[in-house]
């Protein structure tokens, strides 16, 4: 849509349709690129925190005010970044380029949007008993996956492909040693329960996990 008068010109109606038409995200400028490697942090700062939470059974509570804030603004980022998607352009598989919005609205829905929005809803507001409901967070490292498929498609493919298997063998050690700490700490729990369920500890009772 373009308009041979100025912009002061045109009226509430013309300007809120020529911003809307032109509110497309274009992912290859490096202002998206940089958002992109901004995300991938944000990803990573999740696969590191959320599991360590739940080995060490960790609620916000237990956490520095400055981690807790930090918390927040992550989910934030995140609540954006789905947002932001609904504007942002895509190639499909034969690599042609969509701008139109209802064409970006139907690839979104139909693809990662339901994944990206389970993975930034703050479940720990809305379900703030729940235990361990911090994991569902975990599924923001699909976000990186998502990244990696896109290097892998342009001309970086080997590095992508050597990074992306670098993450993971990383991810896959951490998450583990959370799992081990997280079942170490149910059985210290159930064997107290258990003394104290039989009048106390016992004097060579050992209280190293």
């Amino acid at each position: 849509m373009e308009f041979k008068k100025g912009w002061k010109e045109l009226t509430r109606k013309e300007k809120a349709a020529y911003l809307w038409e032109h509110a497309v995200i274009h992912p290859d400028t490096p202002r998206q690129k940089a958002w992109e490697s901004f995300i991938i942090l944000c990803v990573l700062y999740n696969a590191i925190i959320q599991p360590f939470k739940v080995g060490w059974q960790l609620e916000n509570k237990d956490l520095f005010p400055e981690i807790r804030v930090l918390e927040v603004l992550v989910d934030i980022v995140f609540i954006f970044d789905v947002i932001s998607q609904f504007f942002t352009a895509f190639r499909d598989m034969h690599g042609e380029m969509h701008t139109d919005k209802p064409s970006i609205f139907v690839n979104y829905i139909g693809g990662w949007f339901w994944i990206d929005l389970l993975a930034a809803f703050p479940f720990e507001l809305v379900l703030a008993n729940m235990k361990d409901i911090s994991l569902v967070k975990c599924l923001r490292v699909l976000r990186a996956m998502k990244f990696f498929g896109k290097l892998e498609a342009s001309k970086y493919a080997n590095q992508a492909r050597v990074l992306r298997l670098f993450f993971t063998f990383i991810m896959v050690c951490h998450w583990a040693g959370c799992a081990w700490r997280y079942i170490g700490f149910q059985e210290w729990n159930a064997e107290e329960q258990l003394c104290l369920d039989r009048g106390g500890y016992p004097d060579d009772y050992d209280y190293i996990v």
